[in-house]
């Protein structure tokens, strides 16, 4: 843990410079283009050329120091920057090189945040995993939260420059926090290297990818569902809460802005507690209740679209998901093998990002196609249902999100219930975190 605490602020860092910079850049596509086909190009980009490397990305961070492929992320991260600033200060940069940049930064999350996974599991021991999965979460929240804000105030005044210079600077900076920090990995490439100085012996075939690893483990394939389930319901919840609050609230910004924040607020008190908290009894049921809550809270706030209403359940589906995610992260950590984590946590990672443009090219059409029409004050369900969620506009979309909030809450419950239960010679998924047993290489690493 001493370790990972000294490289947890750089990644904090490189963060919210990588939120600050997104933000801008996404900006300045939209004012060259001046239309939403150019941002949504952008953020095409930005997702699919990662979802399509995933699978070779975990078998690279199998086969390499996690420390050095995270190293060298944020050192191509600050080279891509660094020719974007190259190319604004002399005056040639278009929407062309911005989209190229996103390519390659897709490309390079694909391997480092699978090496970030996997490194946690190098540094820490077992008792301690979900604290620092939990930081991880405060990372990204702040970096989701600031990220933002502080590209907005930037961004006018000195300018785009600046906060490119800015996101090199913090890649640079953790690239050698990282190098220096970690420069003797004991991970599981440099045991595998040892062993084979020791005896002669050949490398380990590391036969089957990712589906494989997960698909051998129960406790595994339940936690697989439950991600994909979580990230379809939240993503879900960032398409359509939008145009519910402009369809119930005549688009009020001031609304938008208390939703926003009390989600960022939420991330990060849930992100922190678990953090600070050093025993965890029964973590399946912790997922589970943290599930639940999450699928309430969506469901109560898109029924019931009343401004403390939707600023309440949009605090409580932020702080539940850190909680749910930390705990889910040590599962994962104990039921892999050390040589195999980057492959299964690179598959986890394709599915979840699938969920986004999932929710973009599915659950948007059914809400304004299927949903909506039902709910109109002459629809099929006005005289019945609509009784209780209202009608006019924005209502079938809330129909709809309160689904989503009830298959989150069902799936959570049922699949921390019946798939993480324990088997009969093998761990129990379910044990306190404070008795968990560390990993033959953590207590070396941890040093």
């Amino acid at each position: 843990m001493k370790r990972f605490l000294i490289i947890w602020p750089g990644l904090a860092l490189t963060m919210l410079g990588g939120g600050a910079s997104g933000f801008c850049l996404s900006l300045w596509v939209y004012q060259q283009t001046g239309s939403a086909t150019g941002f949504a190009v952008s953020l095409l980009c930005g997702y699919l050329p990662g979802i399509l490397a995933a699978p070779f990305a975990g078998r690279l961070v199998d086969r390499c120091r996690r420390s050095r492929v995270l190293a060298a992320s944020e050192l191509l991260t600050a080279l891509t920057t660094v020719l974007l600033t190259a190319a604004l200060l002399g005056g040639f940069l278009g929407v062309i090189p911005v989209y190229c940049a996103e390519v390659v930064n897709s490309l390079i999350a694909a391997a480092s945040w699978p090496a970030l996974a996997a490194l946690v599991g190098d540094l820490v021991d077992a008792p301690e995993q979900h604290r620092a999965a939990a930081m991880v979460q405060l990372a990204v929240g702040l970096a989701q939260t600031c990220g933002p804000l502080l590209g907005a105030a930037l961004f006018p005044e000195p300018g785009l420059t600046v906060v490119l210079a800015l996101d090199a600077a913090t890649s640079l900076i953790t690239a050698g926090i990282v190098l220096v920090t970690l420069r003797r990995d004991t991970g599981p490439a440099a045991g595998r290297a040892a062993h084979r100085a020791s005896d002669g012996a050949k490398p380990d075939p590391r036969r089957g990818g990712g589906w494989t690893v997960i698909a051998a483990n129960r406790t595994l394939r339940s936690l697989l569902a439950l991600a994909v389930v979580q990230n379809l319901a939240t993503a879900a919840v960032q398409v359509l809460m939008v145009p519910l609050i402009l369809a119930t609230h005549d688009g009020s910004p001031v609304l938008l802005g208390a939703i926003a924040a009390s989600c960022g607020l939420g991330m990060i008190t849930g992100s922190a507690y678990m953090s600070l908290r050093r025993r965890v009894g029964r973590p399946a049921r912790w997922i589970g209740a943290a599930g639940a809550l999450a699928g309430t809270a969506v469901a109560v706030g898109s029924l019931v679209p009343r401004p403390p209403t939707v600023i309440i359940a949009a605090f409580a589906l932020y702080c539940s998901l850190p909680v749910a995610n930390s705990l889910a992260q040590t599962i994962w950590q104990r039921e892999v093998d050390p040589d195999q984590r980057g492959r299964a946590f690179s598959t986890r990672q394709m599915l979840v990002q699938c969920c986004m443009p999932a929710a973009c090219l599915l659950i948007a059409p059914l809400a304004d196609g299927v949903f909506e029409p039902l709910l109109r004050r002459d629809g099929a369900l006005a005289g019945t249902l609509g009784r209780y969620t209202g009608v006019g506009p924005g209502h079938g979309t809330g129909l709809l999100l309160g689904l989503c909030g009830l298959a989150l809450s069902v799936s959570s419950l049922t699949l921390t219930a019946r798939g993480l239960r324990g088997r009969p010679g093998h761990p129990d998924p379910d044990q306190t975190v404070e008795e968990l047993p560390c990993p033959p290489h953590s207590t070396a690493a941890a040093s």
